[in-house]
C-alpha cells in the first residue's frame, strides 16, 4: 500500500525531527551500512597545517613560509605567521596519535614536508634530523597499530626550488620530484604500504600558485594570471616518476594519486546541460585522472583547452598509462552545471577554480543544494552527502580503479570546541552515502580518512574554522588536545563496523527510545496489512 509506506516514512522521519533517536538499527541498516571488513577508517593532517616548527630541525625556508612571511597576502586574509607554530604536532605529535587511538581509528593520513627532508632540494646532502624525524613519526603510528598513509608532497616545497625557477611552472620540477619521490621510497619503503604522491593538483595549480605569485609581489589574485595547464602537466609528470620509482623498487603496498573532486550533476536531463556538466568533471578532475589510466588528456579536455595543452611525448604516455594503484578523492561538496550562451556572461560564482575553465565557456557553475538546485554561493553548514555518492559512481565506472576517500569533513566557523554534534552527523551522512554505494554498485573503496584528525592552520581562515575530530586549544594558547564530543560516534563506529545514524536534533549518543519502537512495529504491521 504506497499510501501507508509514506505515512511510514513520513512518521519515522518527524521522530527523527523531534529528536526521539540518533540510530535505527534495523537489519536493513546493518546490511546496507556495515562497513566492508577490508575498508579503513582514519583520519588525517598535512605538515604545512600542523606541524610547526617552520625552522627547527634543520628545515630549510617551505614556499608558504617566504609567501606568509611576505606580508603580501594580507590584504586577502592570510595572516604572517599563524603556520609558523600551527599545532606543534613537530614536537606534539605522538599526543594526536593517542587520541587517534582513543577513537579506535585504523589509519593516519600524514604526509613529509619536503622542505624538512631535503632542505636544498638536494637527495645528496639530506636533512639527517629531518630524516630522523619521519621515522620516528612512523615507527610511532606503527606501533600504536594503526596504517599510516604518507602523502609524499602535500603543497610545501622548498622554496629554493621556487628562486632557481619558479617550481611547477616550469618542467625541471619532474626531476626534482622524481628524486625526492625515490629518496623517501629508499627511506621509508620498507615501513609504509600506503602511499600517497601529491595531493590535490588542481587546487594547487588552479588556486594556490596564485597565491604563491601574488607572495612573490605580482598583483593581487593573481591565479588570474595563472597558464594552470604547464603547472598541471608537469605534477602528472612527477607523479609518473614517482610511481615507476615505487614499481621498479619493487616495494610493497600500493601508491595513488589524491585529486579534490566537486563533481557536477546537469541541472536537468537536456542533452546539452549533460555535456556542461560532463565537460566540468573533465576539466576539473578527467585531466589528472585519466591520463593515469588511459596515458593520455581526455579528448574533451583536448576540444576543450585546444593549443594551450602541453601534449605528452610517446614515452611520456606510456610512462603515465597505469601509474596508478587507486585513486585518492577529497569529497566535500557537489557542483551543478548546465549550458549557457557562450557570448553571454558567466555569473560570479566564488569559486577560486574557474581559471580552468575560461576556455569552456559554455558553463554555468554552481553549487549543488542536496534538493539540487544550483547555488552561487556554499552555505555553511549545508550537508549534502550526494556529493559523496556522485563522486564515487562518476570514478568507480569511469575507471574501474580502487578509490580511497583521502580527505572528507566539515569546518564551522561557530562551533569552536568540543561541542561539536553537527560533525557527527556529517559524518554519519557521508560514509552512510559511501557504504551505499559500495553495496548498491559494487564500487571498490579501501578506506576513508576524514579531514582533520586535529584543529589545524586552516589557510585564510587561520584557526577559525574549525575541521579537526580532536579540539586544540589555539584559543588560550596551551595547545592542548581534547576529544570532541563527536569521538563517540568514531568509536561506536569502531565496534560495530555499521555507520551510525546521527540526526542534527538530538543527543548523538541517544539509543533508540521505546515510543520510537512502539511507533514503527505500528508502522510497519499496518504497512503490511
Amino acid at each position: 500500500m504506497a499510501g501507508v509506506k509514506f505515512t511510514e516514512m513520513m512518521l519515522v522521519l518527524w521522530l527523527l525531527a523531534v529528536g526521539s533517536v540518533t540510530a535505527i538499527p534495523t537489519e536493513d541498516d546493518e546490511a546496507r551500512f556495515a562497513l566492508p571488513d577490508d575498508l579503513l577508517v582514519g583520519a588525517g593532517v598535512a605538515a604545512i597545517q600542523t606541524e610547526g616548527a617552520w625552522n627547527e630541525g634543520g628545515k630549510s625556508p617551505s614556499v608558504w613560509d617566504v609567501a606568509f612571511h611576505s606580508g603580501n597576502l594580507i590584504p586577502l586574509g592570510y595572516a604572517t605567521n599563524l603556520h609558523d607554530k600551527a599545532a606543534d604536532s613537530y614536537h606534539r605529535f605522538r599526543e594526536d596519535l593517542d587520541a587517534a587511538v582513543q577513537m579506535k581509528l585504523q589509519m593516519y593520513r600524514m604526509s613529509i614536508s619536503w622542505a624538512r627532508l631535503l632542505p636544498d632540494a638536494d637527495s645528496s646532502k639530506p636533512n639527517q634530523e629531518g630524516v630522523d624525524y619521519y621515522h620516528t613519526v612512523i615507527d610511532e603510528v606503527l606501533k600504536r597499530n594503526i596504517t599510516p598513509l604518507v602523502t609524499m608532497y602535500h603543497f610545501d616545497h622548498p622554496q629554493i626550488l621556487e628562486d632557481e625557477f619558479k617550481g611547477w611552472l616550469d618542467r625541471r620540477m619532474v626531476a626534482k620530484f622524481g628524486e625526492y619521490a625515490a629518496f623517501v621510497l629508499k627511506e621509508y619503503g620498507s615501513k609504509v604500504k600506503l602511499w600517497t604522491t601529491v595531493n590535490e593538483p588542481n587546487i594547487y595549480c588552479s588556486f594556490l600558485e596564485g597565491l604563491i605569485e601574488t607572495g612573490r609581489g605580482e598583483p593581487l589574485n593573481a591565479t588570474d594570471t595563472v597558464n594552470v595547464y604547464p603547472c598541471l602537466h608537469y605534477f602528472l609528470l612527477a607523479h609518473g616518476q614517482a610511481y615507476r620509482a615505487f614499481r621498479d623498487g619493487n616495494f610493497e603496498g600500493k601508491i595513488g594519486f589524491t585529486v579534490t573532486t566537486l563533481l557536477s550533476r546537469p541541472t536537468s536531463t537536456s542533452p546539452e546541460d549533460v555535456y556542461a556538466s560532463e565537460s566540468f568533471n573533465q576539466m576539473f578532475a578527467g585531466m589528472l585522472l585519466h591520463p593515469l589510466v588511459y596515458g593520455d588528456y581526455p579528448q574533451i579536455v583536448k576540444n576543450i583547452a585546444g593549443d594551450k595543452l602541453l601534449k605528452f611525448t610517446d614515452d611520456e604516455k606510456e610512462m603515465l598509462k597505469n601509474s596508478t594503484d587507486y585513486i585518492g578523492l577529497n569529497v566535500y561538496y557537489g557542483m551543478a552545471v548546465q549550458y549557457k550562451d557562450p557570448a553571454t556572461p558567466r555569473r560570479n560564482i566564488r569559486v577560486p577554480l574557474l581559471q580552468l575553465f575560461k576556455e569552456a565557456n559554455f558553463l554555468e557553475v554552481g553549487y549543488r543544494s542536496p534538493t539540487g538546485e544550483s547555488l552561487e554561493e556554499y552555505p555553511l553548514p549545508m550537508i549534502a552527502p550526494d556529493a559523496m555518492r556522485s563522486a564515487l559512481l562518476w570514478t568507480w565506472f569511469t575507471y574501474k580503479l580502487p578509490i580511497m576517500i583521502t580527505e572528507n569533513g566539515i569546518g564551522y566557523q561557530d562551533m569552536l570546541g568540543v561541542h561539536d554534534h553537527q560533525r557527527a552527523v556529517y559524518h554519519s551522512a557521508f560514509m552512510r552515502a559511501m557504504v551505499s554505494t559500495i553495496h548498491d554498485f559494487g564500487t571498490k573503496i579501501m578506506g576513508y580518512s576524514a579531514w582533520s584528525l586535529i584543529d589545524s592552520y586552516e589557510w585564510q581562515w587561520g584557526f577559525s574554522r574549525d575541521f579537526g575530530l580532536v579540539h586544540v586549544d589555539y584559543e588560550h594558547g596551551s595547545l592542548n588536545r581534547t576529544l570532541k564530543d563527536s569521538a563517540s560516534f568514531w568509536v561506536e563506529l569502531a565496534e560495530r563496523r555499521v555507520v551510525p545514524l546521527v540526526v542534527p536534533s538530538s543527543s548523538p549518543f541517544n539509543r533508540v527510545s521505546p515510543a520510537l519502537l512502539l511507533a514503527l512495529a505500528f508502522a510497519r504491521a499496518v504497512s503490511d496489512i
